[in-house]
């Protein structure tokens, strides 16, 4: 695959997710995709992971995102994004709060024969829980 055929499917993954196409998410995947830095709790494969993306949605029903940037070398493809979405389901036993927040993420996808096969993603999850109010800024005492 091209470059720019790799990046057309990780860029596909955000429109998938965009629409809540689950079964879309599970068909661009390979059948032994593995996830290198899983949830806490998450189950092995694609099913584990969209059984946490689907946890997410319910969270966050307004969930919305953009891709800020896009890298691609050999068979990886990096995304930059944002996604933001208020909090107003149960996320990983924290009851919902009603509050609106915006998080960055990465994610690194390897991409075979169309097909996702693994992916790498840091979130800033700290900020997150700040923003929810779980957690507050040990600067402000």
């Amino acid at each position: 695959m091209s470059i720019e055929e790799s990046k057309a499917v990780a860029r596909r993954t955000y429109e998938l997710l965009g629409t809540r196409d689950i079964e879309g998410l599970r068909k661009i995947a390979d059948p032994n995709f593995v996830d290198h830095t899983p949830y806490p709790g998450q189950g092995p494969g694609m099913d584990g992971l969209l059984e946490v993306v689907q946890m997410w949605l319910q969270a966050f029903p307004d969930f919305g995102h953009r891709i800020e940037d896009q890298l691609a070398e050999g068979d990886k493809v990096m995304t930059r994004y944002t996604w933001w979405g208020t909090h107003r389901g149960e996320m990983a036993g924290i009851a919902p709060t009603g509050k609106r927040v915006e998080v960055g993420g990465i994610e690194i996808y390897r991409i075979k024969g169309g097909k996702i096969t693994d992916v790498w993603r840091v979130e800033d999850n700290s900020n997150l829980m700040q923003q929810l109010g779980v957690v507050t800024d040990s600067a402000e005492g």
